[in-house]
C-alpha cells in the first residue's frame, strides 16, 4: 500500500499524520511524503523521520499546489493499492490490514471507507454542524459492483463523497486509464474520483472510518478564491462531461446518475457565482477563456435557478 502524503506548511500537524500511520506496523506501507515548497520546518521534520523509518520516503519540490504534490507522490508509489492522507488529518487506529486483505481477496480495484471528523478549535457551531457526520455514509455497501453502480448508490442515498483520501484505488488501474490530478484548480478531488468510479471494474464499501478528518475555523472567502471557485467546479465540470463521453455502461438507471453528479458541479459554480459583485459569469473563470466550452458551461450556469 503507497500512502501518499502532501505536505506544505503544516509543521503543527505532520507529525501527528505520520505516527498515526506509522502504528499500523503489521501493514507492509510504503509513506510517500512530498514536501511542496514548504517554508516552515515541515521539510525537516520529514527528513528526521525518512531517516528513522525506512517505508518513509520524501520528495522535496517547488510548490506545486496539492494537485501537483499528489501527482508527484502518484509517479513515484509501488503498492498495489494507493491512498491519500492530507497532512493535517491523520489515520484512526482501525485494522487497516483486514481492510487491505478485503480489497485484495475480492480483486477490487476501489474500496471506500469512511472518516470521523474532528473539530478543531475556532470552529464555529454552524461550521461544525455541516461537517460533523458529513463524512460517515449512511450505510455499507459491500457486495462488489462496477464503480459506476457504486458511485449511483451512493448518490440515490446522498452517500456519494469526492474526497479522494476515503478511497483505496488499485494503482494499475490509475497507471492504465492515466488518471492524474488536475493542476491549478480548486475542487480537483471531483474529476478525479468520478474517473476513477467510473472505470473501476470492482468496487465496494465498508463503514470503517479510517480517516481522521480535521474540521479548521476558515475565514470568509476572498472575492479571488470565490473566483477560484467558481472556475475550479467549471472545469470539473468540464473534466467530468470528457469522461462521461468515454464511458460505455448501456444501464440507463446508472447514466443519469451519472449524469446528474457532473450536472451537480455546474450547480456549485452557480452557488459560487452568486457570492460575486461581478454580473457577467465569464468574468469568474479566469484561465478558462480559450476553451470554447467553458463560454457556453458560463451561459448555462448564469441561467441555472
Amino acid at each position: 500500500m503507497s500512502v501518499i502524503v502532501p505536505v506544505h506548511n503544516a509543521e503543527d500537524y505532520v507529525a501527528l499524520c505520520l505516527d498515526s500511520v506509522l502504528l499500523h506496523g503489521d501493514v507492509d506501507l510504503e509513506i510517500i511524503c512530498v514536501n511542496d515548497g514548504s517554508t516552515d520546518s515541515s521539510l525537516a521534520i520529514l527528513e528526521r523521520y525518512a531517516a528513522t523509518f525506512d517505508c518513509i520516503t520524501v520528495i522535496d519540490q517547488p510548490n506545486a499546489g496539492l494537485s501537483g504534490a499528489r501527482n508527484s507522490g502518484l509517479a513515484a508509489a509501488t503498492g498495489t493499492y494507493v491512498c491519500f492522507l492530507d497532512s493535517d488529518d491523520w489515520w484512526r487506529p482501525v485494522d487497516v490490514a483486514a481492510l487491505i486483505r478485503s480489497a485484495r481477496d475480492q480483486d477490487l480495484d476501489v474500496l471506500a471507507y469512511d472518516a470521523e471528523a474532528f473539530r478543531d478549535a475556532g470552529v464555529t457551531a454552524e461550521q461544525w454542524a455541516v461537517y460533523a457526520t458529513y463524512y460517515r455514509r449512511s450505510r455499507e455497501y459491500a457486495a462488489p459492483v462496477t464503480g459506476a453502480r457504486l458511485l449511483t448508490e451512493f448518490r440515490k442515498n446522498e452517500d456519494y463523497r469526492v474526497s479522494a483520501c476515503l478511497y483505496f484505488v488499485k494503482l494499475d488501474l490509475i497507471r492504465a486509464k492515466d488518471i492524474w490530478f488536475t493542476l491549478g484548480m480548486m475542487h480537483e478531488d471531483n474529476p478525479f474520483t468520478f474517473e476513477v468510479l467510473l472505470h473501476a471494474r470492482r468496487a465496494a464499501h465498508t463503514q470503517v472510518a479510517l480517516y481522521g478528518r480535521r474540521v479548521r475555523a476558515g475565514s470568509t472567502m476572498t472575492a479571488g478564491s470565490v473566483a477560484r471557485s467558481v472556475s475550479g467546479y467549471v472545469r470539473a465540470y468540464l473534466l467530468m462531461l470528457d469522461s462521461l463521453g468515454r464511458w460505455t455502461g448501456d444501464d440507463p438507471e446508472i447514466a443519469e446518475h451519472l449524469g446528474r453528479v457532473v450536472y451537480q458541479a455546474l450547480v456549485n459554480a452557480r452557488v459560487q457565482h452568486k457570492k460575486l459583485s461581478r454580473p457577467d459569469p465569464l468574468d469568474a473563470i479566469p484561465g478558462l477563456d480559450l476553451e470554447p466550452r467553458a463560454h457556453v458551461a458560463a451561459l448555462l450556469m448564469a441561467r441555472l435557478r
